[in-house]
């Protein structure tokens, strides 16, 4: 990655599309419970201070898992299951594929050794029903102050490791624009960014200093470079996989783009999307929907879209190797990188 001895940033203020979108930045909580008129009384007692969404089946919370902050989940999921340790599996399950989420188990048969065992396995809390709501919404917040104290961790790290010592220091008026427009873009949060240069001129720099500016960076920074991988694994790559959508398909796959829920999302050389995959980008820019390969269910992600380029996308705009409407999305705000030599 460039310092910012040898590279310098040229901004380009185009605000022809800016979505001024700000939406609800409460916390998402997960209830994983199949009584129903359970779920939609719990849901109408915390709707006031968080997003509440429900699952009523493993099935159900595995399509919802990357859109929680907090999963409050039932240990009893299947009548049949006689050992009521069902829970207990999905809870093993949901760790091993986000394993700083918060999840608080949740049952009507208290039984301290299941509550031993779900701990043991990384539940940050165990409650019985009936719930106390109280003890509820302050098992709830301490769980979301531990992750967002994680989060903080992971950001500190990543400004260490990556941005020593090119952090953009100076006081000059072009470094102070500079800042100031980072700053406008990461404290927005949904504008979508597209950053021009060559290669080695600091753009991933760039989108990791959007990412640790702003709100988002309580969220995960995911980068992809589309060189990297081969037109016929993208789509997956970027949207996900059931298990069986393809031949080999063998486990879900969860995409970059789910990866990058309530974080930001910086793709590389954007320039080498197919025009299929282009299509897929374009709609999901406008939902803020995916779906993942071999299934019909649409899943939210909340991200913001930071792209790069060493090409001219509006020259491949005329010669119709890009779309139009996807480049006028992205490039609702353009940042150019510029190497020079001293």
């Amino acid at each position: 990655m460039a310092t910012l001895g040898n590279f310098e940033l040229l901004v380009i203020f185009i605000y022809n599309n800016i979505s001024m979108n700000y939406q609800a930045r409460g916390s998402t909580i997960l209830l994983v419970d199949d009584d129903e008129k359970f779920c939609e009384s719990l849901k109408r007692s915390l709707g006031d201070e968080f997003e509440v969404q429900i699952a009523t089946n493993k099935e159900q919370a595995r399509q919802k898992l990357w859109t929680a902050d907090v999963i409050l989940l039932d240990i009893n999921l299947d009548k049949n299951d006689k050992e009521n340790k069902d829970g207990m599996t999905l809870l093993s399950e949901f760790l091993g594929e986000r394993p700083q989420l918060p999840i608080i188990m949740i049952t009507a048969y208290g039984n301290v050794g299941i509550a031993v065992e779900a701990m043991k396995l990384g539940a940050m809390d165990f409650l019985e029903k009936p719930l106390d709501l109280a003890k509820l919404r302050t098992s709830i917040n301490n769980a979301l102050k531990q992750a967002k104290l994680f989060r903080k961790v992971k950001s500190l790290e990543r400004e260490i490791f990556s941005l020593e010592p090119t952090k953009l220091i100076g006081e000059n008026k072009e470094l102070k624009e500079i800042r100031r427009l980072i700053d406008f873009i990461a404290n927005d949060g949904y504008i979508t960014v597209l950053i021009q240069g060559e290669t080695g001129t600091g753009k991933e720099l760039v989108a990791r200093l959007i990412h640790q500016r702003g709100w988002r960076s309580e969220g995960p920074f995911v980068p992809l470079s589309l060189a990297a991988l081969s037109q016929s694994i993208l789509e997956s790559e970027l949207f996900g996989h059931e298990r069986g959508a393809f031949t080999d398909a063998r486990e879900r796959k969860i995409g970059y783009i789910e990866q990058a829920h309530k974080g930001v999302l910086f793709l590389d050389d954007i320039d080498l999307a197919s025009l299929e995959v282009q299509t897929k980008l374009l709609r999901f820019l406008e939902e803020r929907t995916i779906y993942r390969l071999g299934s019909p269910k649409p899943i939210k992600v909340d991200v913001q879209v930071v792209t790069a380029t060493n090409q001219d996308l509006p020259q491949m705009v005329r010669e119709k190797r890009f779309r139009e409407d996807l480049y006028y999305r992205l490039n609702s705000i353009k940042i150019r990188t510029v190497s020079y030599t001293h």
